[in-house]
């Protein structure tokens, strides 16, 4: 099933909310599950005005902490920004932010998502030569300004095709947390042959990443000092897992996987997007393996190529267009996960959202959000 966002300005975060009536609902089309009601939702522009908006985390208070990254000079979102941190509020939860206060500014910029470890918040930034995962602090008050007193920093090869783009945090209890981070690959097709540096003065980090992969880095900050130990390699053979999320109570890590770019036509990929699973149980010790470059599923025919590695959860082909079969759907550049909140209506409540890059020039029929 899949819901289509149409005419949405870059500039915009939407909110959907649930059994509220008399809103148009013309930007927002429902299809593929009769069980799915467009009335049962409502669509509000929560906040305008966002330059870039591509990561955002809820606090405990209910406010919004949204990633921006603001361009300079005639530089844009991938080579010369700047990266600040937004704090949205919504007082009278009418899906709308009545209040906004930039709590901090001077990040590199291309800022790709941000995640939260207790009083901790860790920025992930990708402008080439300062790729790294900014650490930052929070006062006492949620809306004071941020200390940031860190940095994990990646050392790419020149001109690498993916770079570091994605975070997630588990919360152990006790002031101690577990960080994911991904590592993209070296290049569209094969695998990477590069080692990738990643260093911290201010947290004694010294070592290397093998690229095309998940990694884990246990962090105690019980006395409000964080240390950073057991770094760990989790997961193997992906091609750019750019979106990650730990299931609730499980423990259970989904993340998202781009597809292999079409080696002859560039506009028709060789491999699907794909939706993976890795059960808390596996997490740590052997190093499952997904299969990139050398087990994957064709996009469109289906027809497996190689062996042996774990499969996906869901592989996103084309969607065909009932009314238009000239025309499709395609789901590619998957960039974010997020679990269905309990409280939507059955059908759209026991799931994940996923959302998608797309292409950079209309027409764009590459970015549906799917639900699954």
């Amino acid at each position: 099933m899949g819901i289509k966002l149409r005419n949405v300005i870059l500039s915009s975060i939407l909110g959907i909310s649930t059994g509220l009536i008399g809103t148009s609902l013309e930007a927002l089309t429902l299809s593929g599950n009769s069980k799915i009601k467009a009335s049962d939702f409502r669509i509000t522009t929560f906040a305008t005005g966002l330059n870039y908006p591509t990561g955002a985390i809820r606090l405990n208070d209910g406010s919004l902490l949204v990633g921006t990254s603001t361009t300079t000079g005639t530089g844009n979102f991938f080579n010369n920004s700047v990266g600040e941190i937004v704090r949205l509020v919504d007082s009278n939860s009418d899906g709308v932010s009545d209040s906004r206060s930039t709590i901090f500014s001077g990040l590199p910029g291309g800022i790709s998502g941000i995640s939260q470890a207790g009083n901790l918040i860790f920025a992930t930034s990708f402008e080439s030569g300062t790729q790294r995962i900014s650490v930052l602090q929070q006062r006492a008050n949620t809306q004071d300004q941020l200390d940031i007193i860190g940095s994990l920093n990646f050392k790419f090869p020149e001109n690498p095709l993916h770079v570091s783009t994605a975070s997630t945090v588990k919360d152990l209890g006790a002031g101690k947390y577990e960080l994911f981070f991904n590592v993209g690959s070296q290049f569209n097709s094969v695998a990477s042959t590069t080692p990738v540096g990643f260093t911290s003065s201010e947290f004694g980090l010294d070592t290397s990443l093998e690229a095309d992969s998940i990694y884990r880095i246990s962090i105690d900050n019980s006395s409000n000092n964080p240390v950073f130990t057991n770094l760990e390699k989790i997961a193997a053979g992906l091609r750019n897992a750019a979106g990650l999320a730990l299931q609730s109570g499980s423990g259970d890590l989904y993340f998202v996987d781009n597809g292999i770019d079409g080696l002859s036509d560039a506009t028709i990929p060789e491999s699907p997007d794909e939706l993976n699973l890795l059960n808390a149980a596996n997490i740590g010790g052997t190093v499952e393996d997904y299969g990139f470059s050398n087990n994957y599923i064709q996009y469109r025919t289906g027809t497996e190529i190689g062996s042996g590695s774990v499969p996906s959860l869901a592989l996103f082909q084309p969607i065909p267009d009932p009314i238009d079969p000239n025309t499709e759907s395609r789901s590619e550049g998957a960039n974010g996960l997020a679990f269905a909140p309990p409280a939507f209506p059955n059908g759209l409540n026991n799931g994940v959202f996923v959302g998608f890059f797309g292409s950079f020039a209309p027409p764009n029929q590459e970015n549906p959000v799917l639900i699954l």
